[in-house]
């Protein structure tokens, strides 16, 4: 298993060297990561980044849902107020370029969404935030940091070539449920417990499946 970020050889780290020292001469300022869960104008902002690029076109820009955008406000309010939110911005310049949206607890982080100034985007100023995310979080000794993303996400890949198998297990409530769960199970392997395979679940109506994450 490889640690995180070992997808990033040294001539990528030149090229991305080079991109950051573009985008601080097109801002005009110094590049700096800073943690904006507190702000209500930044939850806004996010918004607004995430819909000024592709996502937008698609229908799939959490501001192109009035209903997703309100969610979006209503939880960064809950988690900002409990400590559970860091809302992460590479900004140089008063400009934000990229910011990266990370749901923490007990020593796990998981970056639920990110967005970047699509007018920015030949800097890949995501990809920038990404990797100085990727240090923090090194400095931070986390147990488990969760990109979220589909495993097959080739830039994704790259910053997080580790994985950790995680499966959905769906457990029956109410004393009959349980009963009638265990006697199912114990006829078919001689057990009190089974797995049910993500294509038996389907059948039956219900939701299952193993993934891997990065």
């Amino acid at each position: 298993e490889r640690p995180n970020g070992a997808g990033i050889n040294e001539s990528e780290r030149h090229r991305l060297a080079r991109r950051a020292r573009g985008l601080e001469r097109e801002l005009g300022a110094g590049l700096q990561v800073v943690d904006r869960a507190q702000d209500p104008v930044a939850w806004d902002l996010f918004l607004a980044l995430e819909a000024s690029g592709w996502k937008a076109e698609a229908g799939t820009a959490l501001a192109s849902t009035a209903s997703d955008a309100a969610f979006f406000r209503r939880m960064c309010a809950g988690m900002s107020a409990t400590g559970h939110l860091e809302l992460v911005a590479l900004e140089a310049g008063g400009r934000t370029a990229a910011m990266e949206c990370h749901l923490i607890e007990e020593g796990a982080t998981f970056v639920i969404k990110i967005a970047y100034a699509a007018d920015l985007h030949r800097y890949s100023p995501g990809y920038l935030l990404g990797v100085r995310v990727l240090d923090g979080f090194d400095r931070q000794g986390l147990d488990l940091a969760d990109s979220c993303a589909a495993e097959d996400n080739a830039h994704i890949d790259r910053l997080w070539p580790a994985r950790r198998r995680i499966q959905t297990v769906l457990l029956p409530t109410g004393a009959r449920s349980a009963a009638r769960s265990g006697s199912r199970a114990a006829a078919r392997s001689g057990s009190g417990a089974a797995r049910r395979s993500p294509a038996a679940a389907r059948a039956r109506g219900c939701r299952c499946a193993e993934r891997t994450r990065a």
